[in-house]
């Protein structure tokens, strides 16, 4: 069954007689005589000639282009649904929420079908997200509004990285009549107030539902439980056949670090799986994903309480401890299993294994060897964690110790015992500014006996927990450019119950995470947003609905417009937010009314066939336009002796060309060209120069080289969007440069690695360059971009190309300050010299047309095309370094598109003048 989206324009079939007769009374055009001399013409006799006319099969082929071009216009529709009942508008109510996001492709493809349902019964349209939106608005319906707007509407439309809110979307569809129809596009997920939105949506006329089918429902990645094991949770929706899941370990940046396949068994909800690595990759792993599930239910974020850092704890020697339960390391190693690497042996060993913390208990004898090798290690940047006991009491902490200078006071300090003046102490609260902040100390935690801390006008700051009465407990010192932290009592119970209580292993975990360069407690204060996920998964900046969260009840927050999953906190000590750690289980949508029509997604539906028919309106129109070319004589006849094509009439285009063919001629052409994609990869370079022209276009050279190639596109890439959001350039892109091939003059910059691999140019390739460099053009030659040393290979390439006299840019110069202040031009790599042209030799107004450096800007400026993410990191300034070599980015543009405006100060009095009154 066929039918039209614009039936009206059937109409114009009633025109295709007045086409035949057209093309019937129109003769072809004359042919050309030369005639001989005047005197000719007495002789001969004039005679009245019918002209001839269009050629049946040519008349007939004219008539089935017109219309086919008339059907295509009406919008053909093979199988197409019925129109929707009642009297309007049509209610379309959109499931947005988390759920959504692995259909979503599907989702969007009904809710167009819909819309164009609605159309053709010229019904308004109304939609209802059931989410809130990212802005934080709440739960509203948009419109009613024609199906035009409806469309630009659906293009707008994501689900959201928080549940839906069925409730609200229940209480907005209650204010429309029930006579309209309704459509539910659901996202097969039950939640609260799923049963009264079924309920509301089933009082209108002929509500339907369409629901994904249960292979295709979302899926939930729990985040891992403490453990020395990094295994994770996956629950489906239902008990459904088995079904192999696997889980992909990703680092900074979206790097694969590692996969791990389980199994749904048949019937079961519920699969664990565990993801084998070693701690040094594990601890690389921000984040896990669910392959093939593109929602924020399929992803979690983990943060430092997920990582496993090494440990390293020195044993006594043999014989020092020999009862276990008894031993200061065996508490130690209790406490620190659940959530660090612990290994255990002798010092040399342990140093060896590049530990994040070692752990020192008073049991531990060391040489003076093993004394200067720890200093040392803790010198480079270690973190060691060191206990008291009677052998540190007995020490004196002078005599050669050279990690506890001034820190401890020779002797210890008793709270108990038949002499005791007092019983033992209590904890005091943690200090704000210490990183054990934000812990609770059970009441039943004391201490009987500890290590006091030699008094100093700065000892304040070195402590990081005290007793009752304000005894220091635990300080830390820095040691050039490690910690040295010391608990002033003992690892095992002889001296304190702390190693009994939970506090014990608290403290440990805020130890280990110190020495991973975590400085405050994250579990203090508030958390703002550093990067939160929408609701594909990716990692995005925080919008302005997005708010800190209270460091107490970060456990307990709900994922909402103001509290999107994502990372919370300062760089150093963020949090993972993740929806599943409270959303931990879903149940398909099963109980609905009967009187709803359930509806899957896969089902067959509208197929257009207006494409088809424009191909065969292309099709006849390229079959004419060769047959009247070759009839009127503009294209070299066919080779025989007969020539057939010679004697079939048919007209010749020209000044008596057939109207009607023109006029028709002329809406397929603009036809064709309104569908044509000047982006599509096989563009023909007039329509890649004209999208180059039509907005600012950086330009990067194509060396061969896929590597050096694929960094360059995703360099400038990352570039053009900075210059969007950082200047007033409102549309920026980039685009592939053969010197060989492509027109130059419509870049203002092209960037050009220079690679090992990389050939001499053309004679008139080079022509072109020179003249792209003398009418204004800017090349940026980077010779550590391409892969090997590209300054090797510079001389050869450049060679024939005027490239002016250079001089490292001077203090002052106008690259330095065309759009940021800037006193050095990093890359992916610090870059050394940049050099420009010098002053006095300089051409196009005294603006350099070649730049020269060597830092790989664009591997600094490369960004993953999904995620936005930047591709590689930089050394050795890391994020700092990246922003400058975006400022550097953004002034090289801006030089290269405004010149030496900045320069110019002659105004400058009299702006400054103005600007003074």
């Amino acid at each position: 069954m066929i039918g039209f989206a614009t039936p009206a324009i059937l109409a114009a079939l009633l025109l295709l007689p007045a086409i035949w007769w057209l093309l019937r009374i129109t003769p072809p055009a004359p042919r050309l005589v030369r005639f001989p001399a005047i005197r000719l013409l007495r002789d001969l006799v004039h005679r009245e000639e019918t002209p001839a006319r269009t050629p049946l099969w040519l008349i007939l082929m004219r008539l089935l282009l017109a219309s086919l071009l008339i059907l295509a216009l009406a919008g053909p529709i093979l199988r197409p649904s019925a129109l929707p009942p009642g009297r309007g508008p049509e209610v379309i109510v959109v499931d947005t929420g988390w759920a959504a996001a692995d259909h979503w492709t599907e989702v969007k493809s009904a809710l167009s079908a819909e819309i164009d349902r609605a159309q053709r019964a010229d019904m308004a349209v109304v939609i209802i997200p059931t989410a809130r939106g990212a802005a934080g608005n709440p739960v509203s319906a948009i419109g009613p509004m024609p199906a035009a707007e409806a469309k630009r509407t659906v293009e707008r439309l994501d689900p959201m990285p928080w549940p839906a809110d069925r409730i609200a979307a229940t209480e907005i569809l209650k204010r429309f009549d029930g006579r309209s129809s309704a459509l539910w596009l659901s996202d097969g997920i039950a939640s609260d107030g799923v049963d009264g939105m079924a309920r509301a949506i089933a009082g209108f006329t002929a509500p339907r539902v369409r629901i994904p089918s249960r292979t295709a429902l979302p899926q939930l990645l729990l985040p891992p439980e403490p453990g020395p094991d990094l295994a994770l949770k996956v629950r489906r929706a239902s008990a459904a056949p088995a079904l192999p899941v696997t889980l992909i370990a990703r680092g900074d940046y979206g790097r694969i670090l590692g996969e791990a396949t389980g199994t749904f068994d048949s019937g079961e909800t519920t699969t664990l799986i565990k993801l084998d690595l070693p701690s040094e990759i594990r601890n690389q792993v921000t984040r896990i994903d669910l392959a093939g599930i593109h929602g924020v239910g399929g992803t979690v974020l983990l943060d430092e309480r997920s990582r496993r850092r090494p440990v390293a704890i020195v044993t006594p020697t043999v014989g020092e401890e020999s009862n276990e339960l008894l031993s200061s390391t065996f508490y130690v190693r209790r406490a620190l299993q659940p959530f660090a690497e612990v290994r255990t042996g002798d010092l040399p060993t342990m140093l060896s294994g590049q530990p994040a913390v070692l752990v020192l208990t008073d049991a531990s004898a060391l040489s003076s060897a093993d004394r200067r090798a720890l200093a040392d290690w803790v010198a480079k940047g270690g973190l060691l964690l060191r206990f008291a006991g009677p052998k540190l009491a007995a020490a004196d902490p002078t005599a050669g110790d050279d990690l506890l200078p001034t820190l401890l006071r020779t002797g210890g300090r008793s709270l108990s015992g038949a002499m005791s003046w007092t019983v033992p102490a209590a904890l005091a609260p943690f200090p704000d500014t210490s990183p054990l902040a934000g812990l609770e100390i059970p009441k039943e935690v004391t201490v009987s006996r500890q290590i006091l801390a030699e008094p100093g006008i700065d000892l304040d700051r070195k402590v990081w927990a005290r007793l009752a009465d304000g005894t220091p407990l635990i300080t830390a010192d820095k040691h050039e450019a490690g910690t040295v932290v010391l608990v002033h009592t003992s690892a095992d119970p002889s001296w304190s119950n702390l190693s009994l209580s939970g506090l014990f292993p608290q403290i440990l975990r805020r130890v280990v995470a110190y020495s991973a360069g975590i400085s405050r407690a994250p579990d203090h204060g508030t958390l703002e947003p550093d990067r939160v996920l929408d609701g594909f998964g990716r990692l995005i900046a925080p919008g302005g609905a997005a708010s800190a969260i209270a460091a107490e009840r970060f456990d307990g927050t709900l994922p909402e417009p103001a509290h999107p999953p994502g990372y919370y906190g300062e760089t150093d000590s963020r949090r993972a937010f993740n929806l599943t750690q409270i959303l931990t289980s879903i149940a398909p949508l099963d109980e609905l009314p009967t009187v709803l029509d359930r509806q899957a997604y896969a089902a067959p539906g509208e197929v257009s066939l207006a494409p088809w028919f424009l191909g065969g309106v292309l099709a006849l129109a390229t079959i004419d336009t060769i047959v009247a070319l070759w009839l009127g004589g503009s294209l070299p006849k066919l080779p025989g002796p007969r020539e057939p094509w010679k004697r079939l009439p048919g007209l010749r285009l020209g000044r008596r060309s057939t109207p009607a063919l023109g006029l028709l001629l002329g809406l397929i052409l603009a036809t064709g060209a309104a569908l044509a994609d000047p982006l599509a990869p096989d563009a023909s370079p007039d329509a890649r120069a004209a999208e180059a022209a039509a907005q600012v276009t950086l330009g990067y050279v194509a060396t061969g080289d896929a590597a050096t190639d694929r960094i360059s596109r995703q360099g400038l890439s990352g570039l053009t969007h900075q210059l969007i959001l950082r200047t007033s350039i409102d549309h920026a892109t980039m685009a592939e440069v053969n010197f060989e091939r492509d027109e130059l003059s419509f870049y203002p910059l092209i960037y050009w690695p220079i690679s090992a691999s990389a050939q001499p140019l053309s004679d008139q390739a080079k022509a072109k360059v020179n003249r792209y460099l003398s009418s204004g053009g800017m090349i940026l030659i980077d010779t550590k971009a391409g892969a090997g040393d590209g300054r090797l290979n510079i001389a050869k390439l450049i060679e024939g190309i005027d490239v002016p006299t250079l001089a490292p840019v001077p203090p002052g110069h106008v690259l330095t300050k065309s759009f940021y202040l800037l006193d050095e031009f990093p890359g992916r790599v610090p870059g050394g010299e940049v050099w420009v042209e010098r002053d006095q030799d300089a051409r196009n107004d005294g603006v350099s047309s070649v730049v020269v450096g060597s830092a790989d800007w664009a591997g600094a400026w490369a960004v993953d095309a999904t995620s936005g993410q930047p591709l590689f990191s930089l050394s050795p300034g890391g994020e700092r370094q990246r922003e400058w070599a975006y400022r550097f980015g953004v002034n090289l543009v801006m030089y290269a598109l405004t010149g030496n405006y900045k320069s110019d100060l002659v105004h400058a009095p009299f702006i400054q003048q103005r600007l003074g009154q």
